[in-house]
């Protein structure tokens, strides 16, 4: 095992080959801006001719605006009522928008629409969810500052993806919940030797672990009076927390030492237990593969290869 800089060690790798069925078409590029407190992410959207700042968020089920950024009635057609589509978030209404521009594409999706200010949950005019992302394949460069889509064509149940080097594939898993989420990404992590589902969280400033999870490693009340007593923040809110170290993240054959994760109180309906968000993975070069059930990380992290010749964006 060797250890690469950014505290990761790498048990075994291998360097992955797009199967020849599958044909992943660039959909779009966005540029990614992170925020002040340099781990949230976000993105610019166009609807009625108006610029949008959204916080991108695999973490939220759907796209999310406010009811003032809609032209009109006919621009939002309602489907029904649904409780929360981010954390935090308030009651909403559910339906479909028209002509949201994300880049070169332009298209009607789900959403759901906030009677809130989303401004004071930290979104600032919304969160890109995943009733939009979920319908591509996503490359993650944080470090390069993009977000690169790519629509699957042909049978892409094999992982593909665009990129060079070392690569850890690791499968996404479901796990029971009484919420839907389906198109999140989770993913199986390993603390402490003990096995936990994961949320690929890129609207939560910081990765952490619930407290019930933690005491089932050995994570004691007195260990927890010694750990700075901090409130990490999550679009939709602050998190009260501790901040304790953990000797080391497994995530497939990744090895992340040395790792702090906050530990705090998890809604008991979650369908996870850990939460990655951007103080790891924007540390990281990952991809979300939606059509063959993956995410992919790049160690070490470097900028996207260009695209194969006759593939130009």
């Amino acid at each position: 095992m060797r250890c690469l800089a950014g505290g990761f060690a790498v048990a075994l790798l291998v360097a992955w080959v797009p199967a020849l069925a599958c044909k992943l078409a660039p959909a779009t590029v966005l540029t990614l801006r992170v925020s002040g407190n340099g781990h949230s992410l976000f993105t610019d959207a166009g609807l009625n001719g108006k610029t949008l700042h959204l916080a991108v968020d695999t973490g939220s089920e759907y796209l999310s605006l406010e009811r003032q950024d809609l032209s009109d009635e006919s621009q939002f057609y309602t489907r029904g009522h649904m409780i929360g589509a981010g954390a935090g978030l308030t009651a909403s209404e559910l339906g479909t928008v028209h002509g949201l521009r994300l880049g070169r594409l332009k298209a009607d999706v789900m959403a759901s629409v906030e009677a809130q200010d989303l401004h004071q949950v930290g979104a600032e005019d919304g969160l890109l969810g995943m009733s939009v992302l979920g319908g591509y394949d996503l490359d993650f460069d944080v470090l390069d500052g993009q977000l690169r889509l790519f629509s699957p064509i042909g049978d892409c149940s094999h992982p593909t993806a665009y990129l060079s080097g070392n690569l850890v594939v690791v499968p996404e898993v479901q796990t029971g919940s009484s919420v839907p989420t389906r198109l999140q990404p989770r993913i199986m992590v390993s603390i402490g030797g003990k096995e936990f589902p994961a949320l690929i969280d890129t609207g939560s400033s910081i990765s952490l672990i619930s407290r019930q999870a933690a005491q089932s490693i050995g994570v004691t009340d007195s260990m927890l009076a010694k750990d700075r007593h901090d409130t990490g923040r999550a679009i939709g809110g602050k998190l009260p927390s501790f901040l304790h170290q953990f000797p080391e993240i497994d995530i497939g054959d990744l090895v992340f030492q040395n790792p702090r994760l906050e530990i705090a109180k998890l809604s008991g309906g979650t369908a996870f237990k850990v939460v990655l968000g951007n103080d790891f993975l924007s540390r990281t070069h990952f991809w979300i593969s939606n059509s063959s059930e993956t995410v992919i990380f790049q160690v070490p992290p470097a900028p996207s290869p260009p695209l194969p010749k006759g593939m130009g964006e």
